[in-house]
């Protein structure tokens, strides 16, 4: 008897984002994990920059006039009926590629739940779940919680405190995948610098909760508290050209000059080069006020920059507080100008840090617990959808 090979998995990927965020970096590299096994097909904003970032990577584009959901009136009498567009167009392309699965990388990308509607449950839907409870007001949250346990086949929380407001592991459609870490170092292993100036870097978009505003006033405190010490701060982020991140970023600014610090604090556009951008300063900061799973902090274990994080979100997963980096509680300012001090001061410590990190991140953060659970995840909807048809 003749064994026919399995079919390859194919599967489409809608990603919403008009500009680089760490949802997408990490989207990203799952995929480019996983190109071996699958094959993509990434649905994308016609307008989105990230149509010629993912074209580089040698991926499939199809290019969507997706919108997302604001408060806008106007945008919200058009959102139901361009999704149910959209949704028919990818259904359109899904059949051409012969996929039967569709990977959403956020809860409020309803594309995918869409799609299965249309296509009478032929097709399945993954959603990747980054943002937390405390990002968004409670009650539009929950409706979106709602609508992904109800509609939605299989939901990848990227954390267990991710995973919380889904019901946790238990939850019979909850898989826990953390994202994957970048699949190479291009630079010279990072060497921490003994002094005696100090680089604090900042990296993050312009977007309120970011917790730019947090830093500045605790590096203000640090500058008043140790006025001789040598330490500057950099921001690295990009604003998407919204109108609240331009505004966000003014007020930061703003903030900066009023306080007289304008000569220690120095604000940069966004980085191709993440890598490179940690490994130029002696410090990585993430005062976020909500993270399920910061790309950011990942990185900065893993490249062995000493970290300092707020612990919100799956941020303790991450790393050991103390051991691979300093955690700190969420908006409380003279925390941070604390542990700002202590690796300012405390070369010995950076040291620690930065030999400790990266072999932590590596166990545990490998291919069996990130893109090798995700594709047996994307296996399993493809399994779904497979017996549906076959019905």
């Amino acid at each position: 008897m003749t064994v026919r090979p399995q079919k390859r998995l194919s599967v489409a990927v809608v990603e919403s984002s008009l500009d680089t965020t760490g949802a997408f970096n990490a989207l990203l590299q799952s995929v480019l994990d996983l190109r071996e096994e699958i094959d993509f097909l990434f649905c994308l904003p016609a307008n989105s920059k990230l149509v010629a970032v993912v074209q580089h990577a040698g991926l499939q584009v199809y290019p969507l006039p997706l919108v997302e959901i604001s408060r806008r009136p106007k945008d919200l009498i058009t959102y139901l009926p361009q999704l149910l567009r959209n949704a028919w167009r990818l259904r359109a392309a899904m059949r051409k590629h012969q996929a039967r699965v569709v990977h959403v990388n956020d809860l409020h990308n309803l594309m995918g739940i869409a799609t299965r509607w249309v296509s009478r449950g032929q097709v399945r839907t993954v959603t990747h779940i980054r943002r937390m409870p405390e990002s968004l007001p409670a009650r539009i949250y929950n409706f979106w919680v709602g609508l992904h346990l109800r509609y939605a086949d299989l939901i990848v929380p990227v954390s267990a405190a991710n995973a919380r407001a889904f019901g946790g592991a238990t939850q019979p459609k909850v898989r826990i995948v953390y994202d994957p870490l970048p699949s190479r170092e291009r630079l010279p292993a990072y060497v921490p610098r003994p002094g005696p100036s100090i680089s604090l870097l900042y990296l993050a978009n312009y977007i309120p909760g970011k917790g730019q505003n947090h830093v500045i006033e605790a590096f203000d405190a640090l500058l008043r508290q140790a006025p001789k010490l040598a330490v500057t701060l950099t921001f690295v982020g990009g604003d998407f050209g919204f109108p609240g991140n331009l505004a966000w970023k003014a007020g930061l600014q703003a903030r900066v000059a009023e306080l007289g610090i304008a000569d220690q604090v120095v604000f940069e556009g966004k980085t191709d080069d993440s890598e490179a951008t940690m490994k130029a300063h002696d410090v990585v900061l993430n005062f976020s006020d909500s993270e399920s799973f910061s790309r950011v902090s990942l990185e900065a274990l893993l490249y062995g920059v000493p970290l300092i994080a707020t612990d919100v979100g799956g941020t303790r997963e991450m790393f050991v507080a103390g051991e691979t980096g300093l955690l700190v509680p969420a908006r409380e300012v003279p925390a941070m100008t604390a542990a700002m001090h202590q690796l300012a001061t405390d070369a010995e410590l950076r040291r620690r840090l930065s030999a400790a990190s990266p072999d932590h991140v590596r166990a545990q953060f490998g291919r069996s617990a990130t893109s090798g659970r995700l594709l047996a995840v994307l296996r399993e909807a493809d399994v779904l959808a497979t017996t549906h048809s076959g019905r």
